[in-house]
């Protein structure tokens, strides 16, 4: 019989690139990778939990999550359980991402989060993302604005969306 494989962790969004933590972790944190792989195991099954349970099981894998202690891992993970939360848990969520000190990261998970926000809220994290972007790297970015875009076309219409469109150009011109 052949041994038991771990499961494989699931890639990256397109686009970051920096693949998990986990990885290169030589597995010596044990509690760590616990925390991730139970957080994974809770995001995968609350899609298939009826909607009473969902929001119990997601705010516990939030729970998991806060306690990550790796920055990576733990916006891996809190990017992973964004796109299913309910509108109740965002503020945990943000909470969450707002312990991620490092750059990188902390805009990876304001990316994910800003298809989920409205208003005053996602006008409040995309401020908080132009004060971090000048420490990412430019395809990180890129990337991460773009989940900006909607807002940005109604904050600012078309024309604003042409002065980004110019102003990514530019920049591509001026730092190849």
């Amino acid at each position: 019989m052949p041994p038991a494989r771990a499961p494989q962790r699931r890639p990256s969004p397109a686009g970051w690139g920096r693949g998990w933590a986990a990885e290169g972790r030589g597995g010596t944190d044990t509690n760590a990778a616990e925390g991730d792989w139970r957080a994974d195991v809770l995001d995968a099954l609350a899609p298939h939990l009826p909607l009473a349970l969902r929001a119990e099981v997601l705010s516990e894998a939030l729970t998991v999550a806060r306690t990550i202690e790796d920055s990576s891992a733990r916006a891996q993970v809190l990017s992973a359980l964004v796109p299913h939360l309910p509108p109740a848990l965002l503020s945990e969520a943000l909470t969450v991402a707002r312990t991620i000190e490092d750059s990188y990261y902390h805009a990876q998970v304001l990316g994910a989060l800003a298809p989920q926000l409205s208003g005053k809220l996602l006008q409040q994290r995309f401020e908080e993302l132009l004060a971090v972007l000048p420490r990412c790297e430019r395809a990180l970015s890129l990337f991460v604005v773009s989940s900006f875009f909607p807002f940005l076309e109604a904050c600012q219409g078309p024309k604003g969306l042409e002065e980004v469109r110019r102003a990514i150009v530019d920049t591509a011109r001026w730092f190849p």
